[in-house]
């Protein structure tokens, strides 16, 4: 039975997990691009670009689902007032108003990801040669 509860915490949570690898490789590849800064600018702003959009669906669910809690958080305290009230007050004041979630605009963002990730493969350089190998050359035989 423990088994089935923890499979059931895992599910629930993965997608925040996603969102937070999501997140990971965005803000690594975005490190690791201030290497190419050797070979100039615009090659590094091209993979600065292309890593940023790895991160920002998850950047985006991170944001959507921290508003939906602080909503929910504010319905169970509106909730918990409400028992107090009188029948009569009840009435008068009709139910608590249903949770209305964030929308998300899955839509918009995935356009947005795609331009900053198509930009910034169009500023990638071209010439493989021209990326710093740090003292690690191939040597054909």
């Amino acid at each position: 039975m423990d088994t089935i509860k923890n499979t059931f915490i895992y599910l629930k949570n993965r997608p925040r997990l996603l969102a937070y690898i999501s997140i990971g490789f965005g803000i690594m590849g975005a490190i690791s691009s201030f290497t190419l800064l050797t070979i100039g600018f615009i090659s590094f702003l091209g993979y600065f670009m292309a890593s940023i959009a790895l991160g920002i669906p998850g950047a985006w669910w991170l944001h959507c689902d921290r508003k939906d809690r602080a909503i929910v958080a504010k319905e169970a305290e509106v909730k918990g007032y409400y028992q107090y009230l009188t029948e009569e007050e009840k009435d008068l004041l009709g139910g608590p108003a249903p949770i209305k979630k964030t929308p998300r605009r899955w839509k918009s963002v995935l356009i947005i990801t795609f331009i900053v990730f198509f930009v910034g493969a169009a500023l990638m350089p071209q010439d493989l040669a021209k990326l710093p190998t740090y003292g690690v050359q191939y040597q054909p035989k």
